[in-house]
């Protein structure tokens, strides 16, 4: 679980992505880039971990995440090392593309995948404690990055980043993690010491049987939308409330303060998904994000932009967590790895269409209004769709053909 919290806080997403809105002036700057062409980066980024995450999915599946993650956070580390050398457009786009495809490995799908082996009856809440690492982390990383910023530039916080996760990330999880809890003699939950070492039958469906289920297509629909609405705010967060006439200080700690949301977002949502039904807790939170995201395309004023990027940063705790907790529950464990690495994909492409958008709009248009209000229509597509997943299969009562040797 420790292992997990802390992995999550120095995944691609979390280290680049969630902090990449405080490099947008700095490297506006000294290069003279715009924030469109800045933006694509992110979208080379995420294209790579879509085109990459159904090849890491077959690899959990295969090798289990502890062959996995570690090399994924080393060459994540290298990568961001290697932004601190770059003086040209075109290379800063062929790191990003490098971090996106290479490092894949190092996203949630691993980590995903050890909770739901490792957890059952508490699975909504163990996926929350270690997925609020992300949030974590967001507390952290913009502050951090920031000071490195002081002492020697954007290129020292790059840097400063990449030489973290080389000496805290890789260690942890090459010493630690471990793929079943059977291995060390445990049954999911850690609840007894009586379980024969070795592999377990998993419940679950087939990546074929699951392209039959309707539900994995409006999973694909609800986490496109989502993950569009949610980082498209948080790719631009810095430059946004700075553009509402807030200084570069005030918008730092606007960007710890969405991580902290996230962190309590992650941590509600967990335990809320343990005791109702999970889309159902899904849709007040994307409610919720929904009415935000409109507050801040209408313009809202002040200190109510803050409170409303807050509500926006609890949701971004949310869809991250359902994702890996549905997958787990309509689909069971058979082929997690491949099911959630397709899902992460449509997660992806959201992610990697949606802020360049953000970026380009207020290029054509000089303010976000636009592009928020897409924004709010996104999320609201994702609150209604869920509504419709309709149960859980019942794994091992009804389904008992779709047992498998794991």
């Amino acid at each position: 679980m420790i292992a997990c919290t802390l992995g999550m806080a120095m995944s691609p997403g979390t280290v680049i992505f969630y902090s990449f809105s405080l490099f947008i002036n700095p490297l506006n700057s000294e290069y003279g880039w715009d924030r469109a062409e800045i933006s694509f980066a992110t979208t080379l980024l995420t294209v790579g971990i879509l085109l990459a995450s159904p090849l890491i999915g077959l690899l959990v599946d295969r090798y289990g995440p502890r062959k996995v993650l570690p090399s994924s956070l080393l060459l994540l580390g290298l990568g961001l090392i290697s932004l601190a050398f770059i003086k040209t457009l075109w290379q800063f786009y062929l790191v990003f593309a490098y971090l996106g495809f290479i490092c894949a490995g190092a996203n949630a799908l691993a980590y995903m995948r050890l909770l739901a082996t490792w957890f059952d009856r508490h699975r909504g809440l163990a996926i929350g404690l270690a997925s609020s690492g992300m949030g974590l982390g967001l507390i952290v990383i913009p502050p951090f990055a920031h000071y490195m910023m002081s002492i020697g530039g954007w290129q020292a916080a790059y840097a400063g980043l990449g030489v973290m996760i080389i000496a805290v990330g890789v260690p942890v999880m090459a010493l630690v993690v471990r793929d079943t809890p059977q291995l060390l003699g445990l049954s999911p939950d850690g609840t007894s010491q009586l379980v024969t070492k070795g592999q377990t039958p998993l419940f679950g469906y087939s990546m074929k049987e699951t392209l039959k289920r309707r539900q994995f297509w409006m999973l694909l629909v609800i986490f496109i939308s989502i993950a569009g609405a949610i980082n498209s705010v948080a790719a631009h967060l810095v430059p946004m409330i700075q553009d509402r006439g807030f200084s570069i200080d005030t918008a730092v700690f606007a960007a710890s303060l969405f991580g902290g949301a996230m962190m309590v977002g992650r941590l509600i949502t967990g335990y809320l998904l343990d005791k109702y039904f999970a889309p159902y807790v899904a849709a007040a939170f994307f409610l919720a994000s929904t009415l935000a995201i409109t507050a801040l395309a209408a313009g809202v004023p002040g200190i109510f932009m803050i409170v409303a990027c807050v509500l926006v940063g609890l949701c971004a705790g949310a869809e991250h967590d359902v994702c890996g907790y549905l997958i787990s529950r309509y689909f069971g464990l058979r082929s997690f790895g491949k099911i959630f690495g397709y899902t992460f994909s449509a997660y992806m492409i959201g992610v990697s269409i949606f802020p360049f958008l953000m970026g380009l709009g207020f290029e054509l248009s000089g303010s976000y209004t636009m592009t928020l209000s897409l924004c709010a229509i996104l999320n609201l597509i994702s609150t209604v769709v869920i509504l419709f997943l309709g149960p859980y299969p019942k794994w091992g009562e009804s389904l008992n053909e779709s047992i498998v040797q794991g």
